[in-house]
């Protein structure tokens, strides 16, 4: 009796494992589905260092860039809190490697440390200085 309800309970169990699990559940998002929500979708910066220190402003909290898949542009915004009279949004094209190590914005690339649905980190070095800047999904 006791050696049929384990096995009952064992298969229970394995059959609602198996059902559980649908292929979305095991295909992983490509990275630039997760840059752009397989659309678009806009980042907040949040941080900045460069060579290790804070180089991060007030008045940059509030920029935002904007990646659409369709046409690889990316839109930069420059918030409310500009940080010279003469900052304006700006429009670049972008290309995102395959395996999402790489992101190339205007000839430029930059080294993608972490893309998830939230959070954004890229580095960049540049004449011996290393650039680094961190977004969250908006």
């Amino acid at each position: 009796m006791m050696r049929r309800l384990l096995t009952t309970s064992l298969a229970f169990f394995l059959i609602v494992a198996l059902f559980s699990c649908s292929k979305s559940d095991v295909a992983a998002t490509s990275p630039i589905d997760l840059l752009t929500n397989g659309s678009s979708k806009s980042w907040l910066i949040i941080n900045a260092k460069t060579n290790g220190t804070k180089d991060f402003a007030s008045c940059e909290d509030d920029d935002v860039i904007t990646f659409t898949k369709s046409t690889l542009k990316a839109l930069n915004e420059v918030g409310a809190k500009k940080c010279s009279t003469s900052d304006v949004n700006t429009t670049s094209t972008f290309q995102l490697s395959e395996d999402g190590k790489i992101l190339t914005l205007d000839g430029f690339g930059f080294t993608v440390v972490k893309l998830t649905a939230t959070e954004l980190e890229l580095k960049i070095t540049v004449f011996g200085s290393t650039s680094e800047s961190f977004f969250k999904a908006k």
